[in-house]
């Protein structure tokens, strides 16, 4: 039964390929004779322009021929090229480029070239596009590339691309939807903080006071208390910046996160209190405290409670920012650190519209960089006026960069800085170009999906051509 079912699956594989191979073959066949057919209409036209007496756009067509047939006699010959002695051609120094002589002649041109080529694109449409599913990826690209030569405007492949004109220029449909979504996130945050009321100054209550830290202000509002060491602007900004953050994520992700009915955030402008507030902390005991005593700030387990004790007032906003996303993101949707594209390209994304930074962030060693490539890179992602957008980019053009299929795999813990700037890219593509993807991708994810299928369901399209969109979009977003 083993031996049978094995060859039963080898024949199996040689029937599946057998048509795949006959499509290949048909493509190829197919193309060999419209190209022939072509180059015919093609030296038809040329003709014509010489009898038109125009010479430039003769020269024209002699240039057209030789992408299809590179050894054509004749046009070889009226452009007077040779072989130089590698074999390559060259064109003679000599040779003047002619003039077109009628003037009539000249501006029916173009419409004649179409005249010529239309069989050709529309044979090559049909192929390639009967053609899809044993065509690769850069097949099809470079027959619709053929196309486009000729008929910039063919709307079937910029309809099969998803492009759309704009600014007479065509480009993907993400690209003017995510410059119309970008003004509607910032409105979105603006209107967050419309609505986030001033938070009442309040005082410490005895559990705070158990700290024995002298808490410099202390403002509440309905969803979180705020104590602080440093300038009472600085815990007024962080208890509206969490409830524009609630208000931010219920419109972009869909859903209702929540936090904990005793949200406590503790500010410390000097950290030399770290020890003296971890110290005093009731749940904060043994190993766990030798590892917070490693961070610049945390959640407390069990607790409502976070505390960020770096230096600089905007640090402390932006980690009190990313905690909230995160908390908010895991209450609504089970998503946490374990899913690091979202943690951190979201969470990074986002902070970066609440407050203006980008300025919490860990990553694991580069794999693909060396050490002084990474930290120069590590350097400008920390620059308030980088580009990470155009950082991202970078990444994707290099064809060494990570599969997105391995990005969305990852924990924190296991980002670099390669995968980080791609999960940045990705969040900017959902959030901007692809706004009714997010709900139904948190959705998924809620339910359990793996991240690359749910990602996959809600785009409807693989990573590998995620990934190829992402860079044009990208490219056209810059």
């Amino acid at each position: 039964m083993r031996i049978w079912g094995g060859l039963g699956v080898t024949l199996l594989i040689g029937l599946l390929a057998a048509p795949v191979k006959a499509q290949s073959d048909s493509f190829k066949t197919g193309r060999e004779e419209a190209r022939s057919d072509l180059v015919v209409s093609l030296e038809e036209l040329a003709d014509w322009c010489s009898k038109e007496k125009i010479y430039l756009d003769r020269d024209k067509v002699h240039r057209t021929i030789l992408r299809f047939d590179p050894e054509h006699a004749e046009s070889r010959k009226v452009l007077q090229h040779k072989k130089d002695d590698t074999g390559a051609w060259i064109e003679s120094p000599k040779r003047r480029e002619p003039r077109n002589f009628d003037k009539d002649a000249a501006k029916k041109f173009p419409e004649e070239l179409r005249q010529a080529s239309r069989d050709y694109c529309e044979r090559m449409f049909d192929l390639a596009t009967a053609e899809e599913s044993a065509l690769s990826h850069e097949q099809r690209q470079e027959a619709f590339d053929e196309i486009l030569f000729f008929d910039p405007d063919h709307a079937g492949i910029h309809e099969l691309r998803g492009e759309v004109l704009h600014e007479g220029q065509w480009v993907l449909s993400e690209t003017p939807r995510a410059k119309e979504r970008r003004a509607q996130i910032k409105e979105i945050v603006r209107e967050g903080y419309r609505n986030a009321p001033n938070p009442e100054k309040s005082t410490a209550n005895d559990r705070e006071k158990a700290f024995s830290i002298p808490w410099r202000g202390v403002y509440a509002n309905d969803l979180v208390r705020v104590l602080g060491t440093g300038e009472d602007k600085e815990m007024m900004l962080a208890a509206r910046a969490v409830q524009a953050a609630d208000h931010v994520l219920g419109q972009l992700y869909g859903g209702k996160g929540r936090f904990h009915e005793q949200f406590t955030v503790f500010l410390l402008a000097n950290p030399s209190l770290k020890s003296t507030f971890l110290d005093a902390h009731p749940t904060v005991k043994g190993d766990y405290r030798k590892q917070l005593g490693t961070l610049e700030g945390s959640g407390i387990q069990g607790t409502g409670d976070f505390v960020h004790w770096t230096e600089g007032a905007p640090g402390r906003i932006d980690a009190t920012v990313r905690f909230c996303l995160s908390w908010w993101t895991e209450s609504a949707f089970g998503v946490n650190w374990e899913h690091g594209w979202i943690y951190e390209g979201f969470g990074l994304y986002l902070t970066r519209e609440l407050v203006g930074t980008r300025l919490n962030w860990f990553v694991q060693p580069s794999q693909l960089l060396e050490a002084s490539a990474e930290n120069e890179l590590r350097a400008r992602l920390l620059h308030p006026d980088t580009n990470w957008i155009d950082e991202g980019y970078q990444v994707l053009q290099r064809p060494d960069h990570p599969s997105y299929t391995q990005v969305v795999r990852l924990s924190v813990n296991q980002l670099t800085p390669e995968t980080l700037l791609m999960s940045y890219v990705l969040a900017a593509y959902l959030l901007e170009a692809r706004p009714e993807s997010v709900p139904d991708l948190f959705q998924r994810l809620k339910k359990g999906e793996p991240d690359a299928q749910a990602l996959q369901a809600a785009l409807g399209m693989d990573t590998d051509n995620l990934a190829r969109r992402i860079r044009r979009w990208l490219s056209e977003r810059r």
